[in-house]
């Protein structure tokens, strides 16, 4: 599990492109057959958890709210628009909140050369497959979240 300090070294390392954000926003799609969207983080130097699968998500910007950094993430990362989407859970990680949202109501299919912005892969997949890929922590806790179940999936 992500400690405080581990985040903090995140959100400080030197780099211009990533400032100071008090929080994350990630968007967990669940498609019409009742898929979930999982992404591939990029496996290169200077990437945090580097080849582990996530949602697509990522960090706020300035004056955005949780909801709008969620919507614009997911269509950044992925060219999915949000229509509908519902607080499933925040996590509070040291100085900054994570926040997740169930997201049943989109349009638009993924498009891949905006994945590859940003990650190596993407793939749907049933949420009891979740066991046979390297996530991120707290993952499967969110996915069950999502579902509405604590039971294993």
């Amino acid at each position: 599990m992500l400690n405080a300090r581990k985040w903090k070294n995140f959100l400080l390392e030197d780099n211009p492109k990533r400032e100071l954000r008090t929080y994350s926003s990630f968007a967990v799609l669940i498609n019409d057959d009742g898929k979930i969207l999982i992404l591939k983080r990029q496996n290169t130097d200077g990437m945090k958890f580097p080849g582990l699968w996530s949602f697509a998500g990522g960090g706020a910007e300035e004056g955005e709210t949780p909801e709008a950094a969620a919507r614009r993430e997911a269509l950044e990362e992925t060219g999915i628009t949000i229509n509908n989407m519902e607080h499933i859970r925040t996590k509070s990680d040291g100085n900054k909140n994570i926040h997740y949202y169930r997201c049943l109501d989109f349009t638009g299919d993924v498009q891949k050369d905006k994945v590859l912005d940003e990650h190596d892969d993407f793939k749907w997949i049933n949420p009891n497959e979740l066991e046979q890929y390297h996530t991120l922590p707290e993952l499967e806790h969110v996915v069950r979240k999502a579902f509405g179940t604590n039971v294993v999936l």
